[in-house]
């Protein structure tokens, strides 16, 4: 998506966490799925977006700990059976909301589904302080911070 002009706020929180490799991720309508806070707790990055701009940005240990190496593995694959309330380990990523909130969230496929999620405890305070909504059309950005460039995302309604 070279064309994609990049928002201003996005380049403000970016530069003000003297970030870099900014890059596309998705826009998406949030769902009801996307606001439930009793049981899922996660943003569904849809799949195209994960095979097109997120696989792209990240390194192999990356890939590994996001359980993103075979992403287009089949669902619940031999083993992997849904077990409710199994932790899903996934890759640490610093999730900033628009207003500048800073959130600890993990990046990770989910086996029983193959659907890659940003989730964590966290997640709830994401939607608080950000007022999102359902049917808000949201971006998500991702950015390397540090020396160690560490995966970053903002996210953020949608500007016209």
């Amino acid at each position: 998506m070279s064309s994609m002009e990049i928002p201003e706020w996005v380049r403000n929180l970016v530069c003000k966490h003297e970030g870099s490799h900014l890059r596309f991720i998705m826009t998406k309508s949030l769902t009801s799925s996307d606001l439930d806070l009793q049981d899922q707790k996660r943003l569904l990055i849809p799949s195209p977006y994960v095979e097109d701009y997120l696989i792209p940005i990240l390194s192999d240990p990356e890939k590994a700990a996001a359980n993103l190496l075979h992403p287009t593995a089949s669902r619940n694959m031999p083993g992997t059976s849904h077990v409710r309330g199994r932790k899903h380990r996934g890759l640490d990523v610093d999730v900033h909301a628009r207003n500048g909130f800073r959130c600890y969230l993990k990046l990770t496929r989910w086996d029983s589904t193959g659907s890659t999620v940003i989730h964590g405890t966290d997640y709830n305070l994401l939607l608080c302080q950000s007022s999102l909504q359902k049917n808000d059309e949201v971006e998500l950005w991702g950015f390397r911070k540090g020396r160690e460039g560490k995966l970053c995302f903002v996210l953020g309604k949608k500007t016209q």
